[in-house]
């Protein structure tokens, strides 16, 4: 239904070179504008590690993968010391998380369940499910050290962004959306998969699955030598804000739509009625629902 009337926009404005390849099939107009995060998101000096040391990773729904942060960052701190360092922990900040392994089956679409009431897990993660105000949400940040997203595909990925904008180290599959700034981070491989699921449309084509083992061990390089990768953080801030504003964005939307201010546009316009278009659909195997 998305797709549907793709074809009929005259133009199209997309955030990252990966959206202009994929709608680039199906509309003839489209246009790279690459975004930008708020002013508010700068850098700041991260607060001090030497007691704790605060992971955190987001989002809801499997594509954001926080399955697998989670699963990283038990791997590589299960067996926590305090000779290691400051101890470590991951804030989880999604009201909910997809778990595969619910209702099993060769046709299992596993559930999303509610946090953390729900759902046992490794110690030492919290799960953060309520919303924030701005002012909160930015000193979550702060009070952070190291930004993980175990994301599968963005369109841009403002979470990671926001993180490299502040000052944090941050740890992204280096992929779709991300590409545009992944080198601002530490970028890990992020080839393309088969998803682990279906959904209720079907087959949904690939996405791109962070690579574990590098994720395990960014974690563990950022963990113990963190003054040197802080250091790198500051640098990636300055530059990232200088490379990516909602101002360049502006002047982007303008030169690739004159129409804004030459001609002026009419204060009525006609209605266009877009052509409606039917697709047979047809299953591979019968599914009770």
């Amino acid at each position: 239904g998305f797709r549907e009337n793709v074809p009929d926009f005259g133009r199209i404005f997309v955030p990252s070179q990966q959206n202009l390849e994929l709608f680039s099939h199906f509309n003839d107009d489209v246009r790279y504008i690459p975004l930008a995060v708020g002013s508010e998101w700068h850098y700041e000096p991260r607060t001090d590690p030497s007691q704790r040391f605060n992971f955190l990773t987001g989002g809801a729904g499997p594509r954001k993968g926080c399955n697998d942060v989670i699963k990283a960052f038990d791997r590589v701190f299960r067996q926590w010391r305090p000779s290691w360092g400051p101890e470590p922990w991951l804030t989880v900040r999604a009201a909910s998380i997809f778990r595969p392994d619910v209702d099993r089956g060769p046709t299992a679409l596993g559930r999303v369940v509610p946090l953390p009431d729900s759902i046992g897990g490794p110690p030492r993660v919290t799960y953060l499910r309520k919303s924030l105000s701005a002012e909160a949400e930015l000193q979550l940040y702060r009070d952070s050290h190291c930004f993980v997203s175990g994301s599968k595909g963005e369109g841009w990925g403002f979470m990671p962004h926001q993180a490299i904008a502040q000052g944090m180290p941050t740890i992204l599959g280096d992929h779709s959306g991300h590409h545009a700034f992944a080198e601002y981070g530490f970028p890990i491989d992020a080839p393309l998969a088969d998803p682990e699921i279906h959904t209720h449309w079907g087959e949904g084509g690939q996405e791109w699955k962070p690579n574990f083992d590098q994720m395990c061990e960014a974690m563990l390089t950022i963990y113990e030598d963190y003054a040197s990768w802080e250091r790198i953080a500051e640098s990636a801030a300055r530059r990232i804000a200088e490379k990516f504003s909602w101002d360049k964005t502006a002047a982007m939307v303008i030169e690739n739509l004159p129409e804004l201010s030459d001609p002026p546009l009419p204060a009525d316009g006609p209605w266009h009625d877009m052509p409606q278009r039917l697709y047979e659909v047809r299953v591979k195997q019968h599914s009770t629902w």
